[in-house]
């Protein structure tokens, strides 16, 4: 049998995961990494890996606390998380030497963050959207 963790589990393991992202964001790599990739942007995968794992965590918490049943406007919170976390760490890496913020890097974690919730709000099958409620 299958047991489940409680919601504040999965709410303990988001909060931690973001403070990771603003502990991970505040070292620097120096100018030679940052120029080196300049025209090839790898990071930005895992910018949008980083979110929608963030965005998963919040899903797990949302579902499992019961408020994704209760309001549709719950769905978004993921998102506006993500996207709120991930402007603020943007920010926060202008004040980090050879770290430089940047709009595309945070349109890429608003994206990441709002893939996996519409992949769960369109297709998972307990919140699965029938199309009679479109």
């Amino acid at each position: 049998m299958k047991r489940e963790l409680p919601p504040t589990v999965w709410l303990i393991f988001a909060v931690v995961y973001m403070v990771l992202t603003f502990v991970l964001s505040s070292i620097s790599f120096g100018a030679g990494i940052i120029s080196q990739f300049r025209a090839y942007r790898p990071d930005l995968i895992l910018h949008f890996l980083e979110y929608a794992i963030l965005a998963i965590l919040l899903l797990k918490y949302l579902g499992g606390a019961g408020w994704l049943s209760r309001s549709k406007l719950s769905w978004w919170l993921p998102v506006i998380i993500g996207g709120v976390v991930g402007g603020a760490n943007e920010l926060f890496q202008f004040y980090i030497p050879y770290r430089f913020p940047s709009v595309s890097d945070a349109l890429v974690n608003l994206v990441g963050a709002g893939i996996p919730v519409l992949w769960v709000r369109f297709y998972s099958a307990p919140f699965r959207i029938k199309p009679e409620e479109l």
